[in-house]
């Protein structure tokens, strides 16, 4: 007896009762003989309902034909060893409840007869996790297979490979149909992309043991499938390190993006042929232009003098006739004019420098002297900032807008305001004016080319002017819009970067 009182087989039957462990004493024939505190709490039973018992009773009977043949070659095995927690089976409890548990077997001898102890762990709540585990790494690879993607594992320190079924599948292969390794990935880059992938790969490498800090693989290329077609993947790695800083292992995900890279390929082959296009279109609607000038001016001076010489002179219709020849010459002339100043808006030759927006307001109220002081319109200002532009193509863009609303004036003295305010990465300007106003259904018609809205001999003019200032807006990478209403005047609304980069 210790200084406490307490015998050797007292302290031991405190440790087997309160053991985290569920113990069951059976003996050769499978009867239980002894079991714990937790034992009970566990399985639902009291001591005295098992003790003499079969431990059939804690098995489900789906389990109890193969635990009957084990028990037989345990008894039946001359030297009996101890088998360590590990082995995965289901018990019973006394409410039909399955449950999910871990266990290990001692034999006991005692004398003639022999008994087995067994340590009993519940995992019901490790389960679970495994089950979660095994959906999340279900939906995983799910999600990788509909994105025709693949993951692979690289281990530096033993140089060991390994590739996800999708890695596989993206190479035109099986699982397993060849080592996974670095050398048979490489050999499956396309010959041209060969160099420069092993040279990223090699840099991540070398820029990793050497400054020892996070680095990624990352890097677009062409593989061979198996079946002769040329993929493109991206590739992205990402190094892990172990505790002493060291990098143990690069994880990765492939792509395949394939059918995004032949889009853009498309993308990139219409955009040249609409360029080339638009440029032809440019030229010929330059040379048309201007070589409609001349045959023109040679029309229009023959009518000219026909109209100085013979009006009045001959009878009414004859003057008509003049008079309408002398308006058709004018109007054709305009509108090659326009035409002319349209077609040059997207040529390049014309640059982009820092322009004073104040100073472009001061040259075309200038320009448009005239009509300002005929109409008695009041142009008023906010202080205008100095943007990147054409200074030439600004001066339209002011022109056309200001004369239309002297031009679409009401029965009022025309008010016209120029405001600009920054908003992010952009400059919105507003010319507002008090004229007649634009229904809501006209407001995309008008930007387009000879849209009218009104007849000639209300309001002259081509059509061209609004299609002029959308164009030498998109030019300089903003965009136009319009707010109005019929009674009650205009906005137009239109945006310049800030940024001389932003500019397309």
């Amino acid at each position: 007896m210790d200084e406490a009182g307490d015998t050797t087989e007292s302290i031991f039957h405190r440790i087997t009762e309160n053991t985290p462990y569920a113990l069951v004493l059976a003996d050769q024939d499978g009867r239980i003989a002894l079991v714990n505190t937790y034992f009970e709490q566990l399985f639902g039973y009291s001591r005295d309902e098992l003790l003499g018992r079969s431990i059939d009773v804690l098995i489900p009977e789906r389990f109890r034909i193969e635990h009957e043949a084990y028990r037989r070659r345990f008894n039946e095995c001359p030297v009996q060893k101890p088998m360590s927690m590990g082995r995965d089976l289901y018990a019973l409890r006394k409410n039909g409840e399955e449950i999910p548990v871990e266990i290990a077997l001692s034999p006991i001898p005692n004398g003639e007869k022999r008994y087995v102890l067994a340590a009993i762990a519940d995992i019901t709540l490790r389960k679970h996790g495994e089950e979660v585990l095994r959906q999340s790494e279900a939906r995983l690879n799910l999600a990788l297979s509909a994105a025709n993607a693949g993951t692979w594992d690289w281990d530096i320190l033993r140089d060991a490979v390994m590739w996800s079924e999708g890695s596989y599948r993206l190479l035109g292969l099986k699982p397993g149909e060849c080592e996974a390794s670095a050398k048979n990935w490489l050999a499956r880059v396309h010959p041209d992309d060969r160099a420069v992938v092993k040279e990223a790969v090699d840099a991540v490498i070398k820029r990793v043991m050497t400054q020892r800090r996070q680095d990624a693989f990352d890097l677009e290329y062409r593989v061979c499938h198996t079946d002769g077609s040329v993929r493109w993947v991206y590739d992205r790695g990402q190094i892990l390190y172990g505790r002493d800083g060291r990098p143990v292992r690069m994880i990765g995900i492939m792509l395949d993006v394939t059918e995004r890279k032949l889009a853009e390929e498309r993308l990139a082959e219409q955009a040249r042929e609409l360029a080339r296009s638009n440029s032809e279109l440019q030229e010929f609607a330059y040379v048309a232009s201007h070589d409609l000038q001349e045959p023109l001016r040679a029309v229009a001076g023959c009518v000219e003098i026909i109209r100085r010489r013979y009006q009045g002179k001959l009878d009414a219709r004859a003057d008509e006739v003049i008079t309408h020849a002398v308006e058709g010459a004018t109007r054709m002339q305009n509108l090659i004019n326009d035409l002319l100043a349209y077609s040059r808006i997207g040529s390049r030759d014309h640059r982009l420098e820092p322009t004073d927006c104040q100073a472009i307001l001061d040259a075309v109220l200038a320009n448009l002297e005239v009509p300002i002081s005929e109409s008695g319109a009041v142009v008023t200002r906010d202080e205008l900032p100095t943007i990147y532009a054409d200074p030439g193509q600004l001066i339209q863009l002011f022109q056309n807008l200001i004369s239309n609303a002297i031009k679409f004036r009401s029965d009022r003295k025309p008010e016209i305001h120029v405001s600009a305010k920054k908003q992010n990465r952009e400059w919105i300007f507003a010319v507002s004016d008090n004229g007649i106003g634009i229904a809501p259904d006209y407001f995309e018609r008008i930007f387009r080319i000879f849209q009218r809205l009104h007849a000639r001999n209300e309001y002259p003019g081509t059509g061209i002017g609004l299609a002029i200032c959308k164009r030498v807006v998109e030019r300089h990478g903003g965009r136009i819009w319009v707010e109005s209403e019929p009674g009650h005047g205009t906005i137009f609304y239109f945006t310049f970067p800030t940024e001389a980069g932003m500019i397309r």
